[in-house]
């Protein structure tokens, strides 16, 4: 009788792990299933107000930052033996989840102003893998250009990494340009504050006109109040992130 009590007792434990492990699996489709707007679904490991995160772009920003993490870890505990680093675990710190967590913070700020250019309609692309489709096309122009013996400016062909810098960099640029007009009401008297705030530091001994000056002026302004809307964005951003995916993405 007590062995087939205990034997009652494991099925029912059995039974009650089986239907917590298809529970995960089920809220786990289903928050990829929540996530995913375009593209294939299982690359979508979150959102930042809709907006999704996709594994390539955590990949991308990981291999953007996996040198500034590393330094870190080699100047807070003196490292000279870098060999399986990034499985190491340092005082109950691991790198590859430091260098994950980093990755995370610059794709909230990204997708913030991904957003930002896409209500400017200055950013086309509705997920990652359409800024690749992209990219293989330019690539592809690019190529033939070489080919037929024409000049063109930078690399031949762009990585993942520096197509979306190019890309991105040029719509601040554009986002800059158009919200100097609208939002960020730049005018004479706005720049003349500026200014004032600007001969506490840079400008503390500049002897240079209003006018000489108002080009960098304006530039500075810009700078600071694209970066304040940018700020304001990040503190207000839903962000939704699937941890147990996240876990999965390594470097290589």
């Amino acid at each position: 009788m007590q062995d087939l009590s205990n034997i009652n007792r494991t099925m029912v434990c059995l039974r009650l792990i089986s239907k917590e492990l298809v529970f995960k699996a089920l809220i786990r489709m289903l928050f990829i299933s929540s996530l995913a707007v375009h593209g294939q679904t299982t690359n979508v490991i979150g959102t930042v107000d809709q907006q999704t995160i996709e594994t390539a772009e955590v990949k991308r920003e990981m291999l953007r930052s996996q040198a500034a993490v590393m330094n870190i870890f080699i100047k807070t505990h003196q490292l000279t033996d870098l060999k399986n680093f990034w499985k190491k675990d340092f005082n109950g710190i691991s790198p590859i989840d430091e260098l994950r967590k980093t990755a995370l913070e610059n794709l909230v700020k990204i997708k913030v102003q991904e957003s930002l250019f896409k209500n400017n309609d200055l950013w086309p692309y509705f997920n990652h893998q359409a800024l690749i489709d992209d990219m293989t096309a330019v690539n592809n122009i690019r190529k033939k250009m070489v080919e037929d013996g024409k000049v063109i400016y930078g690399p031949i062909v762009f990585s993942d990494l520096t197509f979306f810098d190019y890309q991105f960099s040029n719509a601040i640029i554009k986002t800059k340009d158009k919200l100097k007009k609208t939002l960020f009401n730049v005018s004479d008297s706005t720049l003349l504050l500026h200014l004032d705030k600007m001969k506490k530091g840079v400008f503390a001994n500049n002897k240079e006109s209003f006018e000489e000056l108002k080009s960098r002026i304006e530039t500075s302004y810009i700078d600071e109040k694209y970066q304040e809307l940018v700020a304001a964005k990040i503190t207000a951003a839903k962000v939704k992130i699937n941890h147990s995916l996240l876990k999965e993405i390594h470097l290589y």
